[in-house]
């Protein structure tokens, strides 16, 4: 490592080269020199090394005696320093210093919390940011509410859903309970009460529809340009407030059902979209004839429907 000599400190104050004051100096963390570029004349030695004492590499032993650094969601711990053999060694001859962390019962469950999350997270392939947001929520949740048992699992699901429409990445209820061994009913429950905890409000952010449709369409192998016009068609119901206790999945479905009908994509069924949203039947297809009630208002003037829309509501029967 070599730093050039800065004039923000005095002359008198500066350590440089006797012979060239203006060189360069460069620090050898190994020997613990400072010796200069001209002409190698040790200015100075036994110099501090500031970076970790040991790093491990492999799997034997850690000798690491600087440990992690602090983590934003965990309190700090009693960091202690003991005295004594590493334990399991037989050497017993010399001193050995060996670092010990005394871990709080909240940073445990906080971090069994977020282990769960994390591996809940990777089975449906939600990125760090929405997890690290995740985070932050259980955290908050944790910190207003006692949180045991079944219920701390429960939770971190339900914080992973809000992180996910938080982030702009929406996975649908029945996506984010999949991954994990907990029900809707027990994930929901919990749902709502980090809205009333957080002061959260209910409802889908916006672009949701983009991703939920795009995803939607890529499953059922829908061409790219019925993506469009479902976003378009699902974005106008939501302005006009067609569906206000709806979730999202359920209108997005029902604007594909319409859109690929209205298309000439007769293969679309409600079973195809029940089985990708884990919407309900019944939601489907109430949303799909509201939509189809108003379609003329909902899809754009330019659209050429193969069908008349008087007929679009009939072409579905349950």
């Amino acid at each position: 490592m070599s730093f050039p000599l800065g004039n923000a400190v005095p002359r008198n104050l500066r350590v440089t080269c006797r012979f060239h004051p203006e060189s360069r100096l460069i620090s050898d963390a190994q020997t613990g020199d400072v010796v200069c570029s001209e002409c190698g004349l040790v200015v100075g030695d036994r110099i501090i090394d500031t970076s970790a004492e040991w790093r491990n590499f492999g799997e034997g032993p850690d000798q690491s005696r600087v440990g992690l650094p602090e983590e934003p969601f965990f309190e700090n711990g009693d960091l202690t320093t003991m005295i004594g053999p590493p334990e399991g060694s037989r050497n017993v001859s010399g001193p050995t210093y060996v670092r010990c962390t005394v871990e709080s019962a909240r940073n445990r469950s906080l971090r069994s919390a977020f282990r769960s999350m994390s591996e809940a997270a990777d089975r449906i392939s939600l990125p760090g940011a929405v997890v690290e947001t995740a985070y932050g929520v259980y955290k908050e949740v944790h910190e207003k509410i006692k949180v045991v048992g079944n219920h701390k699992g429960a939770l971190g699901i339900a914080c992973l859903f809000i992180a996910s429409r938080i982030e702009k990445m929406p996975r649908t209820f029945f996506e984010i309970c999949q991954s994990s061994p907990y029900s809707r009913r027990q994930v929901g429950k919990c749902y709502k009460e980090i809205l009333g905890l957080l002061d959260l409000q209910d409802g889908a952010s916006d672009g949701d529809e983009y991703e939920l449709v795009e995803r939607f369409c890529g499953r059922l192998c829908l061409p790219k340009d019925l993506v469009k016009l479902t976003v378009h068609v699902a974005s106008e119901a939501k302005e006009k407030d067609l569906f206000p206790n709806r979730g999202p999945d359920v209108v997005c479905s029902a604007a594909i059902l319409a859109v690929a009908l209205a298309s000439g994509h007769d293969k679309v069924q409600i079973k195809d979209l029940v089985r990708i949203s884990g919407a309900s039947k019944h939601g489907i297809y109430q949303a799909f004839r509201m939509i189809a009630t108003h379609a003329a208002e909902l899809f754009p003037e330019e659209f050429q429907p193969t069908i008349d829309w008087s007929d679009l509501p009939k072409m579905v029967v349950v």
